[in-house]
């Protein structure tokens, strides 16, 4: 909630948050293409994920999941259940096919900007549905290695700064 897409404060801690400290937090390098969801993805290049009979046919923003290869079946419902938190999973978007090529290695993708765009993409939308923010956690890993990652800086643990901060109350309350 304290987010503003360039800095975050989270009790007594403030600190500047883009893909070089996503990077750093992650140790993941600032290699590969800079992409994000909506930005152009070229038809041919995901049609190998699909099964023959479904190639030939235009797609827009969405494919169903029954078009899937075998092999690839397990990889996209890893990718919607644990990375992307997308839920509806008959649907297959875009975006997923370009992490289905970085994830075998078919075009690497710049990660840490990556997260930190869709970090950011979440962040506004929490901000702007207050009363959803509770059922709609996003990230919580990654914001959580970036507090931990600008804590080690200043030799502090995740633990003394729960305790130090009034972050416990509201842990505890919805425990």
């Amino acid at each position: 909630m304290n987010f503003t897409g360039v800095d975050v404060n989270i009790g007594e801690l403030s600190f500047p948050v883009s893909d070089v400290t996503v990077s750093t937090a992650t140790k993941i390098l600032l290699q590969g293409e800079q992409w994000f969801k909506g930005m152009p993805l070229d038809i041919v290049n995901y049609k190998d994920f699909l099964n023959s009979k479904y190639r030939s046919k235009e797609y827009g923003a969405i494919v169903l999941r029954e078009y899937f290869l075998e092999p690839y079946k397990k990889l996209r419902k890893i990718i919607k259940r644990y990375f992307t938190c997308e839920g509806r999973f008959g649907r297959i978007y875009q975006y997923h096919f370009r992490l289905l090529m970085h994830f075998i290695g078919k075009i690497p993708l710049n990660m840490p900007f990556y997260l930190f765009r869709s970090l950011s993409k979440m962040a506004y939308k929490v901000q702007g549905n207050k009363f959803h923010v509770e059922p709609s956690i996003f990230h919580f890993s990654l914001n959580k290695l970036l507090v931990v990652e600008e804590l080690r800086k200043s030799n502090q643990s995740w633990q003394a700064f729960i305790d130090s901060s009034k972050l416990t109350v509201e842990f505890q309350t919805s425990s």
